[in-house]
């Protein structure tokens, strides 16, 4: 698994250039399909195994976080926060009405410069 190695390099290396840099993932499956709440735990089970425990992987409230595409509306943010059972710190993007979900992720962004400000909210 290249993206293993590739991401593991990266973390190493700024560790040892005592870096404040944290690193996480942008998880956009949710731009092409609507993974299960099962598919969304394996992908979260995979990147505890691998990346998470790495002292250069991002933390928030010491638990690992995690960006996730999202343009379906709240359905997203109730998978993800089922599939996370509290222990991520889960960061969705934006997306009109993303206010009235009855659901609220941990934070939100902004993909790129729009209406709203292009930072992260929540944080």
């Amino acid at each position: 698994h290249l993206d293993r190695a590739r991401l593991t390099m990266l973390m190493d290396q700024s560790v040892a250039m005592n870096s404040p840099l944290k690193w996480t993932i942008y998880h956009e499956e949710e731009r092409n399909s609507n993974p299960t709440v099962q598919e969304i735990q394996n992908d979260l089970s995979y990147l505890k195994k691998w990346f998470t425990w790495h002292e250069a992987w991002a933390h928030k409230d010491r638990k690992p976080m995690i960006f996730v595409y999202n343009e379906a509306g709240c359905d997203v943010v109730k998978r993800w926060t089922e599939a996370s059972s509290g222990e991520w710190y889960i960061v969705l993007k934006l997306f009109p009405g993303f206010e009235n979900c009855p659901i609220q992720p941990n934070s939100w962004h902004q993909y790129g410069v729009g209406e709203k400000d292009g930072t992260i909210h929540n944080v």
